[in-house]
């Protein structure tokens, strides 16, 4: 038990500085310089080549080689917090990697040091598994420094303002419809829809019978790609433009000719915040998630350098500019 009250102040002063330290981002410092290869620039380029069939914009390569080195930048960073020495997917990997190297060796070894040597035989560096891991862990320990709590209704309601096409619920219409199938009615089809125009103008209450099929009499409703997928395109495209409580017709579709009657619409609108609030809520989360990583990445980005392969020392906010234009 700590009954002293010196030993207690430091152990407390400890603890303090070791919550500090997990919890900062930290002053510039001089080891603070990312080694590209040229290789890994040129994948990159290649990837950007393969997915075009023209040569990429400069704009286009900037922002790959941006996104490639906040990945390394998220890594280093992810080193120096030491969050790979937590987590115990990477430390069971780089064990069993040094068990796999030292097959056939008896003597018992320390975990510890067997994990701290294949750090430094850089294993965590060639393993794809646990670097992604490894920037994984360092995203989360990123987006947990700030204290999100609770968003109010306004700002709920302003997130879904903002982002219209992630909550916007689209047009749907009610619609019945007579059928009538060409393949039975070859021989006197034209007279027939003519005959059952005048009759649905005349009585609007009339619904004559048309040929059975598998189609939907009614749909009480349908957004326009519904409605395609039953009917076609060229169908809906003249249905969603119907008045309402009119028979109109005939309308060809894939399956033949339709007389329409639109007996409902809902226009597209945004939700109110009762309707969708709790996708509203995660949507505000991962929000504030990605803005406290990018404000995070535009600050190391200030404080590493990059070196390609012996070359330039760039500052890490300026080398996918520096590099784009010299490749171009």
């Amino acid at each position: 038990m700590l009954k002293s009250p010196l030993i207690k102040f430091f152990a407390i002063g400890l603890l303090i500085f070791s919550v500090f330290q997990w919890t900062q981002v930290g002053e510039p410092s001089a080891d603070k310089l990312v080694s590209l290869s040229e290789n890994q620039l040129n994948r990159l380029r290649n990837q950007q080549l393969d997915l075009r069939t023209f040569l990429p914009t400069k704009e286009v390569l900037e922002l790959s080689v941006s996104a490639m080195l906040d990945l390394e930048l998220l890594y280093q960073e992810g080193i120096k917090l030491g969050v790979h020495r937590q987590d115990p997917l990477i430390i069971d990997r780089l064990l069993k990697n040094m068990e796999f190297l030292s097959e056939g060796t008896k003597e018992e070894t320390d975990l510890n040091a067997l994990f701290d040597e294949a750090m430094a035989l850089g294993m965590d560096q060639q393993d794809p598994i646990v670097r992604r891991r490894i920037v994984q862990l360092t995203k989360l320990h990123v987006q947990g420094l700030d204290r999100l709590g609770n968003p109010s209704k306004a700002q709920l309601k302003e997130y879904i303002e903002q982002n219209p096409a992630a909550f916007m619920q689209i047009s749907r219409w009610g619609f019945r419809q007579i059928y009538f199938d060409p393949n039975k009615r070859q021989e006197n089809l034209t007279q027939l829809l003519a005959e059952t125009k005048i009759v649905l103008q005349d009585n609007a209450s009339a619904e004559p019978h048309g040929d059975g099929s598998i189609l939907p009499r009614s749909m009480p409703s349908a957004n326009e790609a519904k409605i395609k997928l039953r009917f076609g395109d060229e169908f809906a495209k003249q249905v969603v433009a119907l008045p309402a409580n009119k028979w109109m017709g005939p309308i060809k579709s894939v399956h033949g000719f339709h007389f329409v009657k639109i007996e409902s619409q809902q226009p597209a609108r945004l939700p109110e915040l009762t309707e969708v609030y709790n996708r509203a809520y995660i949507g505000w989360q991962n929000e504030q998630k990605k803005r406290s990583l990018r404000r995070y990445l535009e600050i190391i980005r200030d404080q590493y350098t990059v070196q390609v392969e012996g070359g330039d020392v760039v500052a890490a906010a300026r080398f996918p500019k520096f590099w784009v234009e010299n490749w171009m």
